[in-house]
């Protein structure tokens, strides 16, 4: 269809082999958005390596962009920024890590907290030097998501964001994993442990 927008979306952290949290995130805020976005955009997704676990599985208006960069490190700052360089999608969506240096005009992401800032102690320096150049730029330049509102008075409090620029969008749960127990496991339960 011409004419229609293009979202960029940075798949890189939720095609991750080993998930932690941040990952988790991304894998499901993707695999939620397939079902939402209506086949008047088209959806690229970036990532290193060739998409798995079901990423792949891509309705019609979405694709996949593999960006090959062999070096294990600065794939988003080098090989991503040059993609937006090149042939930048209408917006980027980055779910679970830093913004790439060179932008569209339309850029989101989420900053999950800011934990380098009120515990800099629990970082090292160089990931704190990293995390809050990550943050500053985002903040300037960025549309944000965060988890919480805790998170989003903490992203005003120390990087002076405006409010209006700043989304929380709270976390849900997977509920092919987590399913409410019944009323006869809950009393099982507390008959056993009290």
């Amino acid at each position: 269809m011409p004419g229609r927008l293009t979202i960029g979306i940075d798949a890189s952290r939720a095609n991750a082999r080993q998930r932690t949290g941040t990952e988790w995130y991304a894998y499901h805020v993707i695999r939620e958005l397939r079902d939402i976005i209506p086949d008047t955009y088209r959806v690229i997704l970036y990532s290193k390596e060739a998409l798995r676990d079901g990423l792949e599985d891509l309705p019609s208006h979405w694709e996949s962009r593999v960006l090959a960069w062999p070096p294990r490190k600065l794939w988003t700052q080098l090989r991503l920024s040059w993609e937006m360089y090149r042939r930048p999608p209408d917006m980027l969506f980055v779910p679970a890590h830093a913004l790439p240096v060179i932008l569209p005009r339309k850029a989101v992401t989420t900053l999950h907290d800011v934990a380098f800032m009120a515990y800099p102690q629990a970082y090292r320096p160089l990931e704190r030097i990293y995390h809050r150049f990550a943050a500053r730029f985002a903040v300037r330049r960025a549309r944000i998501l965060t988890v919480s509102e805790f998170s989003r008075r903490e992203i005003v409090r120390y990087f002076r964001a405006d409010e209006a620029g700043i989304r929380v969008t709270p976390l849900g749960i997977d509920t092919d994993t987590y399913r409410r127990p019944s009323a006869e496991v809950i009393r099982d339960c507390l008959d056993r442990h009290g």
